[in-house]
């Protein structure tokens, strides 16, 4: 409501996001389609899975000054829970590595309700392996 009481509706405008520490990037599909079904457009600098650094741009949102704002929070919740996830798979999948062996990271079954699908996309991004595999026939996503 503040937006379309301040923003004039033919206001445009860019957001960017910015990578506050060391990630692997996961969740971009998700957060696009919350940017296009309000009218904006966001595209990433890598595909999931992606690692940045500290300081990097991830990707920008480009559109209607009040449709990007509108999306902002939402389109972040999804980045940073999902990043989240995929960055600590990486940093479990590393230390297995590093140890040798031939040790694969699963990831659970229990997955936060609603979120099955995005959390093992994550796990994959981050280098794990999920313990159904998300395009077998049975799985119940």
């Amino acid at each position: 409501m503040t937006s379309e009481a301040t923003i004039d509706p033919d206001a445009r405008g860019e957001g960017r996001f910015l990578a506050k520490g060391a990630l692997v990037l996961a969740g971009t599909e998700v957060a696009a389609r919350v940017f296009e079904r309000l009218g904006a457009d966001c595209s990433f600098e890598q595909a999931d899975g992606g690692r940045f650094a500290r300081g990097q741009w991830l990707g920008r949102a480009r559109g209607p000054l009040r449709a990007l704002l509108a999306a902002e929070r939402t389109a972040l919740n999804f980045l940073q829970r999902l990043s989240g996830v995929a960055t600590e798979t990486r940093r479990c999948v590393d230390l297995l590595s590093a140890a040798g062996g031939r040790t694969r990271l699963l990831d659970t079954r229990k997955t936060t309700p609603g979120w099955r699908r995005l959390e093992k996309d994550a796990v994959r991004a981050g280098g794990g392996t999920n313990h159904y595999d998300v395009a077998d026939p049975v799985y119940e996503g």
